[in-house]
């Protein structure tokens, strides 16, 4: 498993095209959820709005599973507002 210095390293270098992907609305650090359970495993963190089938996606919308060897998490946050 990645450390959390390899993860940082590797969000910061994809966080623009990460966040160009349409529905996207955060980009962090976080631990992989499987099954609504929180693991061990450290990860890109991806907040959207709504998860939607990849079907519904197509190729240019779907996000990737890993980037650089780190997991890359798909969260549904709903809609985020800065205060």
């Amino acid at each position: 498993m990645p450390d959390y210095k390899t993860v940082e390293s590797v969000m910061h270098r994809h966080v623009s095209r990460l966040m160009a992907f349409p529905n996207v609305v955060s980009v962090g650090i976080g631990y992989r959820q499987q099954g609504g359970e929180e693991t061990e495993e450290l990860c890109i963190s991806v907040g959207v709005e709504r998860k939607l089938a990849a079907e519904d996606l197509g190729p240019e919308g779907l996000l990737p599973s890993s980037l650089e060897g780190v997991a890359v998490d798909v969260v549904e946050t709903g809609s985020l507002e800065a205060m």
